[in-house]
């Protein structure tokens, strides 16, 4: 199976900010765009009606229905999306905000 290497920047208030370096499958890394898209059309597009087509009574607190379109997409879309675990951290390399600056220009907050 093809390993891919992904580098992104990472901010903790108490670690301050490092590149991390970890180790993906193509596949998990296709999962994750499909996962975060369907997600993110669930939740700006078709969030508040796709609940309402349901097969299955509303929750009296909540007032949405597990057994509806909008459960369906939002559960897959989570599976989609949760593929942290399967990463393999590789490195952590501690950067200064400098770096940041120089080497990667369009980030914005914290490094400005």
């Amino acid at each position: 199976m093809l390993k891919l290497y992904v580098a992104y920047l990472s901010h903790q208030k108490d670690k301050g900010t490092s590149l991390q370096v970890d180790q993906v499958t193509l596949f998990q890394l296709a999962r994750e765009a499909v996962g975060f898209r369907l997600f993110g059309l669930v939740d700006a597009v078709t969030f508040d009606w796709t609940y309402e087509v349901r097969w299955g009574p509303k929750d009296p607190v909540y007032g949405l229905a597990e057994r509806s379109a909008g459960h369906l997409l939002f559960r897959l879309g989570q599976w989609l999306g949760s593929f942290d675990h399967a990463r393999r951290d590789v490195a952590s390399i501690p950067v200064t905000p400098e770096w940041v600056r120089e080497h990667m220009p369009e980030a914005r907050w914290p490094w400005e």
